[in-house]
Parts: C-alpha cells; structure tokens; sequence
C-alpha cells in the first residue's frame, strides 16, 4: 500500500494527543483498581505529558485546555497522590495535591490528602495550615475530626520522642 506522505494536519495531531490522554488515564484508572500502582503512575504521567503537549507545542486554546485540566490533569495528580500515599512516599504525595491545588485551590480530596502527608512527613506547620483550611470547608466531617485526633497523636508522640532524646 502507498505510505501516506502528505504531513498530518495540526487538527489531526491535537484530536491524536487528546485522544491518548484520554486512553491513557483509562488505562492508569484500571491499573489503580487492579492495585497495579507502578504502571498506574507511568500512565497517570504520560497522560499529564500530553495534555502539557498540547499546551506547550500546540497553544491549545483556554477553554479546551480547561477541560482536558479538569478531567485529566487534576484527577490523575489526585489518583496517583492516593497511591503516594498509599506506598507512603509522602513528598510524592505533596506534590501531586500542590498540582491539584494549583488547578483547583478549593479540592478538599488534594487538602486532606497533603495534610495527611504532612502530618507522616512530620511536618505540623504546614500540616497545621491545611487543618484549618478543611475546617473551615468541611466543619462537621467525621474523616476530619479523625485526622485531627492523628495530628495530635503524633505530634505529642514526635515532641515526646525528641524530649527524651535532648534529656
């Protein structure tokens, strides 16, 4: 069969690039479901590079762009800060809710997730500052009273922990 010589149009490229993304998180999702959390992350990640193409290269326009963000960007960084988390890699984790955080300043899911990781990194400060932004968002959540009793516990455990290490 004859190749096809002539260049693909910019049209053609950007349908192409959206389309991966698209399959590709897809694909993350199912790999997440399946506890297959390496390959989920490779996924979540190629995805996120396209849609940062099709920004980048191809100056796709705002509102497209904000919608790719919204359905691809912003649950891709909350899907693989779960998993962060869940493999306790707690700076991954801050930097997936920070992107979220970026695109989204008011995700409860990206605030609760990096105070959680703050509080294992034994970070209280910022830890601190995320508590009481989710306070004032989710003010009678039963999830938020018990990360606040976690909070607590360990930082009285850390501060005990470094009283006896200075005696």
């Amino acid at each position: 069969p004859p190749v096809d010589t002539k260049p693909k149009r910019t049209e053609e490229i950007i349908s192409e690039l959206k389309k991966e993304a698209y399959e590709l998180k897809s694909i993350a999702d199912d790999d997440l479901k399946q506890s297959n959390y390496e390959h989920a992350i490779t996924s979540y990640t190629d995805a996120i590079r396209k849609v940062k193409t099709l920004r980048g290269e191809y100056k796709l326009d705002q509102d497209s762009l904000n919608v790719l963000i919204k359905e691809i960007v912003v649950p891709s960084n909350l899907n693989m800060s779960y998993i962060d988390i869940k493999l306790t890699n707690w700076s991954d984790a801050i930097n997936h809710c920070a992107k979220v955080l970026f695109a989204d300043k008011d995700n409860t899911k990206a605030l609760y997730r990096r105070c959680l990781s703050y509080i294992n990194k034994e970070n209280f400060e910022e830890a601190e500052k995320d508590l009481k932004t989710l306070q004032q968002k989710l003010p009678n959540s039963t999830e938020l009273k018990l990360l606040v009793q976690n909070f607590e516990e360990k930082r009285k455990e850390v501060f005990a922990r470094a009283g006896k290490k200075y005696k």
